[in-house]
Order: structure tokens, then C-alpha cells, then sequence
């Protein structure tokens, strides 16, 4: 469940700030509102009918479209003018495009004390212990794949942004989706762009992502080891 924009639940007027305000304080989240054994959700969960999915089929949604797959294997290579083709083209096409065989650098990880994701900086005793390296671990992953595609869309020579300090920093947000009651009336998240320069999705094993191309919504088909790149405002 995701937190929606204001939605027409009943006649009556409520005061949807103050609800999720107390939603917030309370500190359950969705795992605490489940336990509690909820058999219908809060109203400001609830999606407008005009963004939820419809049962009857429609021609606004792609048969067979298909982001590109781009495999990074020889981005170090001669044919590294070709990859880069081939990122420009979906950039500018799609905006959307997933990436395999991301060439991986040897490296001596020294898990720290805290480390850096967005704005805060994270406690690592605070993530479980099963998802710490692994967590760490995808976010130098995500910072060398940034690097990489930065220099490309800036038409930037290899290495020049590590040269010049400039690579930031990362949010890296982590989605709960759970079984929950009425999903009829809450189905993912609503349309949206992300205001960020790129989103890099890395999907569990339901996937259900959409892209909008055109006038169509394409189905992202889940790719084992694959990473979605979304293009987004900034770049934009």
C-alpha cells in the first residue's frame, strides 16, 4: 500500500492531513496496521477509481511492447561506442531501459559504521543482519551503474565524474508489499514521474511494473539479475 493523493471515499468530508498524521506518529506502518488484523484499509490509502486497474480490457494497454535490454558486458571494451548508442536511443525513446552484466569491479568491502543513503546517514546496526551486506553492496553496485550512465548522457570521457568529486549521494528505499485487505481499491502506486535524475528498480519475483510509451502502458516483463533504469526529471 502506498500513500495516495486525495481520494472520493464518501460524501463526508474528513481531514485526510490529521489521518495521516496520526497514521505516521503511531509508528506502526503497514506491517503494525496488518498485525492488528484490520479487515478494511484507511481511507487514505484508497485510490481514485480512475487510477485503479479495470477488469475490462482496453487498447490503452501494449500487447507487445517491450523496454530495451541493454547488456553491459563490453561497456569496457571496443564496442563500448555501440552500448552507448544504444543507451542514447532508449533514453531519448523510452526513457525507460533495463541493464544486465554489469561489468563488476573487485573490491575490498569494509562494511562502516554508518553509511550515506539520501539525505541521512544510516546507522548500520540498525539494518538486519541478513540485509546489511547484501543492502551495502547493491548501493556500490547503484553508485558505479550511475557513474557510468552519468558520463554517457553528459557525453563525458571514462572516469571524468569520479575525477572531479561530483558523484552523490543515494536514496535507497526499500518497498513492503504485503497481502492486504480490499487490494481492489489500493493497487500499487498511482501514475507518477520521480523526481530524481534516475531511478534504478531492481524487481522481486512479481514484478508488475508499467511504463507509459506513447499512448500505451507497457508491462515491464521481470528479468532475473536485470536492473529498470527510469530517466527522471532531472534528466528529463
Amino acid at each position: 500500500m502506498a500513500l495516495t493523493a486525495p481520494a472520493v471515499v464518501a460524501e463526508e468530508i474528513y481531514d485526510r492531513a490529521k489521518e495521516v498524521k496520526d497514521f505516521n506518529d503511531s509508528k506502526l506502518g503497514v506491517k503494525g496496521l496488518l498485525d492488528s488484523g484490520i479487515t478494511s484499509i484507511p481511507r487514505f490509502f484508497i485510490h481514485p477509481p480512475e487510477s485503479l486497474p479495470s477488469s475490462t480490457p482496453t487498447n490503452k494497454l501494449a500487447s507487445n511492447g517491450e523496454i530495451p535490454t541493454i547488456d553491459l558486458s563490453a561497456i569496457n571494451t571496443d564496442h563500448r561506442s555501440f552500448i552507448v548508442d544504444r543507451i542514447k536511443e532508449a533514453s531519448c525513446t523510452w526513457g525507460f531501459f533495463q541493464v544486465i552484466n554489469q561489468p563488476r569491479r573487485s573490491i575490498r568491502y569494509t562494511q562502516p559504521q554508518t553509511h550515506c543513503m539520501g539525505m541521512d546517514h544510516v546507522d548500520s546496526d540498525k539494518i538486519p543482519e541478513i540485509l546489511r551486506s547484501g543492502l551495502f553492496e547493491l548501493d556500490q553496485h547503484i553508485e558505479r551503474l550511475g557513474e557510468t550512465l552519468m558520463e554517457i548522457w553528459l557525453g563525458l570521457e571514462k572516469d571524468r565524474l569520479k575525477k572531479m568529486a561530483c558523484l552523490g549521494r543515494r536514496h535507497l528505499p526499500d518497498h513492503y508489499n504485503p497481502h492486504y485487505p480490499e487490494p481492489n481499491r489500493t493497487m500499487g502506486t498511482e501514475c507518477h514521474t520521480d523526481p530524481s535524475v534516475f531511478t534504478a528498480l531492481l524487481q522481486d519475483q512479481i514484478g508488475r511494473l508499467q511504463v507509459n510509451h506513447g499512448e500505451h502502458w507497457v508491462d515491464v516483463k521481470r528479468m532475473y539479475g536485470a536492473l529498470v533504469l527510469n530517466i527522471g526529471d532531472v534528466i528529463q
